[in-house]
């Protein structure tokens, strides 16, 4: 049996998190706001009974095999709900690049999970599978509220922690008349600074403010606003990052930030400037650069085409 799945992937610009004393993490979070992008995350999910009572995942990212022990997870979680063991193989083509803070860890992470579901049958809803995710990213501490941001789509705030349904996100209005270009340099490893309470403590402070800053008035102005303040302020930028969100600003990005958490930078640029925003960012030869619209949709306008694949597919099993 095999099935395919996708999730956009997803940027931080500002975040925040609150004190939270649950064990459950459901309920554990981050509160911020960011851009959901159309690169994202596509899985491929083959997978065959065997005897015996573990299931046996592999993982390949872009063509080569790794133990990426976040698709690994996913799948299990959703495989815990059934009583059979299997051989999984997930196949995975990650567009953005990996562990410079374009929410790649969380869009793997539902793409799986959506998946796992559909070659399994299963009539799980999205919400569900994005609980699965949400828990899976806090569970590797990979991530704390990048999925709701996903489901939601667009230019998103995460208002309240935790889950798709356990918190609250909201969509500021934006036209999509602009791209979001991208630079990436190197991962940040993300487990010291969610960890690091001296960091937290700082940088809960910023991202409260930012937060306020655009609840008080949620539009697209006030938003590039607080997440220019947090980048500013938050002291994760090297000197290389800084650099390059000059660079873009002056060849005609609205507005560039550092990504949270990356060694990464994204531009907000109009169509007509993003050759040169571009070409301007080439000058300081990052590995890697990355042009992409606005996903505004999110997953949400994908559960009616999930939950009908998963019927159609129980039909003709049942035929």
């Amino acid at each position: 049996m095999k099935a395919w799945a996708c999730s956009p992937c997803g940027i931080s610009s500002f975040f925040e998190v609150p004190r939270n004393l649950s064990k459950d993490p459901r309920a554990i979070g981050s509160r911020g706001g960011g851009f959901c992008i159309t690169k994202g995350v596509t899985a491929e999910v083959s997978i065959e009974p065997i005897s015996g009572e573990t299931s046996v995942v592999e993982t390949f990212i872009n063509g080569h095999r790794v133990d990426f022990y976040i698709a690994r997870r996913a799948a299990l979680k959703v495989l815990s709900l059934v009583d059979e063991a299997y051989r999984v193989v997930i196949r995975q083509k990650i567009e953005p690049p990996i562990g410079c803070g374009f929410g790649t860890s969380a869009a793997s992470a539902l793409a799986t999970a959506l998946a796992t579901s559909k070659a399994l049958g299963l009539n799980l809803s999205l919400w569900k599978l994005a609980e699965i995710a949400h828990v899976v990213e806090v569970e590797c501490c990979t991530g704390l509220g990048t999925v709701s941001g996903l489901v939601t789509g667009g230019v998103v705030i995460v208002k309240k922690p935790g889950a798709p349904r356990e918190g609250y996100t909201l969509q500021i209005p934006a036209d999509g008349a602009f791209k979001i270009v991208a630079a990436a340099f190197q991962p940040i490893e993300k487990k010291k600074v969610l960890l690091s309470k001296s960091q937290l403590q700082q940088i809960n402070s910023l991202g409260r403010r930012a937060l306020q800053m655009v609840l008080a008035k949620p539009t697209l102005d006030t938003f590039l606003k607080a997440a220019k303040f947090f980048s500013e302020n938050s002291g994760l930028a090297s000197r290389k990052v800084r650099i390059a969100i000059a660079l873009a600003e002056r060849r005609g990005a609205l507005a560039a930030f550092q990504n949270m958490i990356g060694e990464a930078i994204h531009a907000i640029v109009p169509p007509h400037r993003v050759d040169e925003v571009v070409q301007a960012l080439e000058e300081l030869s990052p590995p890697r650069i990355m042009v992409s619209d606005l996903h505004f949709e999110g997953l949400k306008a994908r559960l009616a085409e999930h939950l009908a694949l998963v019927r159609k597919s129980n039909k003709m099993r049942g035929a």
